[in-house]
């Protein structure tokens, strides 16, 4: 199952239950910065707060791969704050649903 197409969509519109929907209730979100984890009902209250409206923009998104187990993102992004970042996104998939996601994150500001 391409889960790509509906995540995108989600991102771009700020909705977060529609994001959430699509992990798992075993979800786990690695940090990179601190190495913490986040379970799913964390990383919703993390995405309303960063996709508040017009706190960021999606400048730019796409799928470098995905398959049935793996999900892999890259997007830059433009904050209110003036500050831009590129993202590197890794998502584990399991029975169509994200298990695991990973990211990296550069300063592009």
């Amino acid at each position: 199952m391409q889960l790509y197409p509906e995540m995108a969509a989600a991102m771009q519109a700020d909705d977060v239950d529609r994001y959430v929907a699509l992990l798992d209730e075993h979800f786990a979100y690695f940090r990179h910065k601190s190495g913490d984890a986040l379970d799913r009902t964390q990383m919703a209250g993390l995405l309303r707060q960063v996709w508040r409206p017009g706190n960021r923009t999606i400048d730019s998104i796409r799928c470098l791969y995905e398959n049935e187990d793996i999900l892999v993102v890259h997007m830059r992004l433009s904050f209110q704050s003036g500050s831009r970042e590129s993202a590197m996104i890794v998502h584990t998939k399991k029975h169509g649903k994200v298990v695991r996601i990973e990211s990296g994150v550069s300063d592009l500001t």
